[in-house]
């Protein structure tokens, strides 16, 4: 009997200690970015949000009213209808992305290299810093 009762107290703990390790939300806001949530979700949860400022979703203003909801409910909400999804690590991390290819990653530098008189300086080597992407100089000097 002892035993029995011991086993149910250590179940009763365990699933406590679980209960407890989830982020309830209590959010009451209108016409906020969902950037600016990301700040009010941390203080409440102790999680923290990887994203992309360059996304146009993050910027969308939305309206949160919750009371004691799982975070997890709290970001589907948020993101409903905005193609952002998100994943949640182990180190109390939320990786925000657009699920479709929003941002262009392509960036493209133009630019004319001249020496100390102004004159172009063709076959000069202009390289992306700390990459191996590079080019060189035309005749006029510009890459």
């Amino acid at each position: 009997m002892k035993l029995s009762f011991l086993l149910i107290f250590l179940a009763l703990l365990q699933f406590s200690a679980i209960a407890s390790g989830q982020s309830l939300v209590t959010i009451h806001m209108k016409n906020v970015e969902i950037s600016q949530l990301f700040g009010t979700l941390e203080k409440q949860t102790g999680y923290h949000f990887l994203f992309n400022s360059r996304l146009a979703a993050v910027h969308k203003l939305v309206d949160v009213d919750v009371d004691n909801a799982d975070i997890n409910e709290v970001l589907n909400q948020i993101f409903a209808g905005t193609g952002l999804v998100y994943k949640m690590l182990d180190n109390k991390l939320i990786v925000v992305s657009s699920s479709s290819n929003e941002v262009n990653n392509d960036i493209v530098i133009t630019g004319t290299v001249t020496g100390e008189n102004g004159e172009p300086l063709p076959g000069v080597s202009v390289a992306v810093k700390n990459t191996t992407t590079g080019i060189t100089t035309d005749n006029n000097g510009s890459f």
